[in-house]
């Protein structure tokens, strides 16, 4: 789990995990994996951004902001997701959520604004920054340096780098901001992975001793210009 640039790791919880953000900040929360009992986020003031992905979820998501300044907003992957008053489930897990001003809503977004999009997001330079491991399942691989400083795209990896084991991409955005390219790498030689447009992906045992990079291609807002963040995992093991 993060907020904004600091990760929570947690083992051996088999009740609910409870988060509090920095009271009037504004706090990014992208919630990647929860204990069993479940985990209760809380950014409290400020205009926070909760983004949740469901594949690596055991317990559910419950969203409280008490807040009474700012904006917040809730961020979903959409596929397979179903909605309802205040809830979003999927894959047998719920988030729940309120205090949310901009709850999220069902989305589809066309293939063709998609590539137009990923593909003015490439014209920028990119950056590759291999980053360190720490080891557990979870636990930060680290920061990547952003492609041009001034676009402030930062890409974080989580995860360990084993067979069967899932490594994530977070960047300092909401998923609808974003496009995701995974790409298998053996030295400098990277070829890209079909379907691999996730912002997780699960490590396949054929690909032990090769190296995972991903290419985070964030579209252009009103104050940020297209740019593209990158980051790669070190060699891939088996255990």
């Amino acid at each position: 789990m993060i907020d904004n640039a600091e990760s929570v790791s947690y083992s051996g919880i088999e009740g609910s995990l409870t988060v509090y953000g920095g009271g009037t900040g504004t706090d990014l929360f992208s919630v990647v994996s929860s204990p069993v009992g479940g985990v209760v986020l809380d950014g409290e003031d400020g205009s926070d951004t909760y983004t949740v992905h469901w594949g690596s979820l055991v317990g559910n998501v419950q969203i409280i902001d008490r807040g009474s300044s700012g904006t917040d907003k809730l961020a979903l992957e959409c596929a397979g997701t179903t909605f309802g008053s205040g809830t979003a489930l999927n894959s047998g897990h719920t988030v729940t959520f309120s205090g949310i001003e901009q709850p999220p809503s069902p989305c589809t977004v066309s293939s063709a604004s998609a590539s137009s999009a990923a593909a003015a997001a490439a014209t920028t330079s990119t950056s590759t920054t291999t980053v360190p491991f720490a080891g557990s399942a979870g636990a930060s691989l680290g920061t990547a340096t952003p492609a041009a400083a001034s676009s402030g795209l930062v890409v974080r990896l989580l995860g360990a780098p084993k067979a069967g084991r899932v490594v994530w991409a977070l960047a300092n955005t909401t998923p609808d901001a974003v496009t995701y390219e995974w790409q298998l790498c053996k030295g400098k030689s990277c070829v890209t992975i079909a379907a691999g447009n996730a912002a997780g992906i699960r490590v396949r045992p054929e690909w032990v001793g090769k190296q995972l990079r991903v290419l985070v291609h964030a579209r252009a807002d009103g104050s940020r210009p297209a740019a593209v963040a990158a980051a790669k995992t070190p060699s891939l093991r088996r255990r």
